[in-house]
């Protein structure tokens, strides 16, 4: 048992009692080449990545190494050249930096410290500043902190053993059930959180947890009790997927392929037009706008909206604010993970009953009502919506329509694994039980990924003719590699992707997310599956669309060429 205790208070920065002497750009980039190359860290990557160089350029960083070296080669730098790792340097003992100093002093004074210098709460302090507010958080592990006065710590921690006690069991198992990992987390006051353990609990109560994390109907009789009355406390209640939503039968039939950038009118037209019900997949929800719109509309339709998405642990690591360490990211990534959370609170303050979102491995993109059906590669973000190159198809009222919509359902029944739940600022969430034994649904023209790669190596190998591959990036395996040499293979990835490769001719574009493989008069492949096929990703749920209809294949030619054009 842990208790998370945060502190509001003033931090303090003090002078060191003694400046250091100063030293020259040259000897501290020196040192920190001796010690990169002591601990193995010997290219100009490398140094700048490990030691808060990276706000320089590679081509600087090296320029500069050549100034301090006095020499007028590059090479000269490196051991090895070929490889860029950096000559063995010696360090010159140069005197210890000097460091100011920190403390911590919470209001009412109930917690003051002193800090080490290289602790990550201490906020950065403008030039001439010498104190600012801030929270700092202490983890207790037992009664005594030696930052904390024995009243105090033991009077939090005889609280955090008094809170977990009252818990019935049925609470205790659904913290279990609602964390990210093997770790209960209960806000026990707006400044304190316990954290328990899966170890901790009884046996009974473990066993109870892991049943239903496993999903399955029948417990075994010795945890039958604890888990029968936690389904019932709870009330658990599974959405399946209605069996009886269908294309709209009165609109005239029609079929399209689109391949373009700006593609978010598309997407909002569907929803804006959808009468009955909304199903949504995207593997990343972060177009604030589009969501708003989604709400909106949910309160006017019959059958409501379902939503497919992917907020599995590496994502949720970065969004959920119970997370105790988070990753270092770019400013990007950390707007981008921003985006995600508005987006999917606001999603969550809609009444169940008219939206429902589940979570699971799923890069699967698509946007269907009653009346129109799209499956392709664009996802609900500003970049997706607004500025990549995207494709996709666009069915009404076809037989396709009507598959998309029973292989979501089967998607939603069979392969989603967890409910997402918004509660106290924190995005959780809850198992849910599956079939054991899911069904299998085939589909000569959806295919998934693992359907997808063992067609296309069936296709090819009595294919010879021109091949169009669009991928965001490129990754054949060497069965494949081998047959797509067999032809005229003309390769586009996105400009941020490797595009090297000695076997065929590669071109960039800018903001490529299309997924396109196309067997010039015969088939054609479009969805959201990448050219990428290696374990994990079979492991994915998406699909591909095939298409052996000679004039849909020309159709799609015809736009691709107009798109290079």
């Amino acid at each position: 048992m842990k208790v998370e205790c945060k502190f509001k208070g003033i931090f303090y920065r003090e002078s060191p009692t003694r400046l250091g002497t100063s030293i020259s750009l040259a000897e501290l980039l020196r040192e920190v080449e001796a010690v990169a190359t002591q601990i193995q860290r010997r290219t100009p990557r490398l140094l700048r990545e490990s030691f808060g160089l990276d706000f320089l350029p590679n081509s600087v960083l090296i320029e500069l190494l050549k100034q301090f070296h006095q020499v007028t080669d590059e090479n000269e730098l490196y051991q090895f050249s070929g490889l860029q790792i950096l000559n063995p340097q010696v360090s010159r003992n140069l005197p210890p930096p000097q460091f100011y100093e920190y403390r911590f002093v919470s209001y009412g004074e109930e917690a003051q410290f002193s800090l080490q210098p290289d602790d990550r709460q201490i906020p950065i302090f403008p030039y001439q500043e010498s104190q600012q507010e801030g929270i700092y958080t202490l983890i207790l592990n037992s009664d005594r902190h030696p930052n904390l006065s024995p009243q105090l710590s033991e009077n939090i921690w005889k609280e955090a053993v008094r809170t977990w006690k009252n818990l019935e069991d049925s609470a205790k198992i659904d913290y279990f059930l609602t964390s990210i990992s093997d770790t209960a987390r209960v806000t026990f006051s707006p400044q304190l959180l316990l954290m328990v353990e899966l170890a901790e609990l009884s046996p009974s109560l473990q066993q109870a947890i892991q049943f239903l994390q496993k999903r399955e109907d029948q417990p075994p009789e010795y945890i039958a009790n604890l888990v029968e009355k936690y389904r019932c406390d709870r009330q658990i209640q599974i959405s399946h997927f209605p069996d009886h939503l269908q294309p709209k039968s009165s609109f005239t039939l029609a079929k399209k392929f689109i391949i373009k950038r700006k593609y978010k009118n598309y997407i909002t037209q569907i929803i804006d037009k959808s009468e009955d019900f909304l199903l949504i997949s995207s593997y990343i929800i972060e177009a604030e706008d589009v969501v708003e719109m989604i709400c909106k509309k949910s309160e006017q339709l019959s059958q409501g909206v379902w939503i497919i998405t992917d907020l599995r642990d590496e994502v949720i690591d970065r969004i959920d604010s119970q997370v105790e360490s988070r990753q270092q990211l770019p400013i990007s990534y950390q707007n981008s993970d921003q985006n995600k959370v508005r987006c999917l609170r606001r999603l969550l303050e809609i009444n169940s009953n008219k939206l429902k979102i589940r979570s699971g491995k799923f890069h699967l993109k698509t946007c269907i009502s009653e009346q129109y059906g799209y499956l392709g590669s664009c996802n609900l973000t500003p970049g997706s919506l607004n500025r990549n190159l995207e494709s996709g198809m666009i069915w009404r009222n076809t037989p396709l329509h009507s598959q998309l919509i029973q292989t979501f359902g089967h998607f939603w029944d069979n392969h989603t694994q967890d409910d997402i739940i918004g509660s106290d600022n924190v995005l959780t969430l809850r198992c849910i039980p599956r079939p054991s034994q899911p069904q299998i649904i085939s589909n000569s023209q959806l295919l998934n990924p693992r359907q997808y790669y063992q067609d296309l190596l069936n296709e090819l190998g009595e294919f010879r003719g021109n091949i169009v591959i669009i991928s965001r990036s490129f990754r054949p395996t060497p069965e494949l590699r081998e047959l797509l040499k067999l032809s005229k293979t003309q390769v586009y990835i996105d400009s941020q992707m490797n595009s090297q490769d000695a076997d065929f001719t590669i071109k960039s574009i800018n903001y490529c997310h299309a997924k396109i493989t196309l067997l010039q008069g015969k088939l054609a492949y479009v969805g959201g599956i990448n050219f990428n096929f290696y374990r994990r990703s079979f492991d994915l749920h998406d699909l591909m669309y095939k298409t052996t209809d000679l004039q849909e294949i020309k159709e799609i030619l015809n736009s691709l060429t107009n798109q290079e054009n």
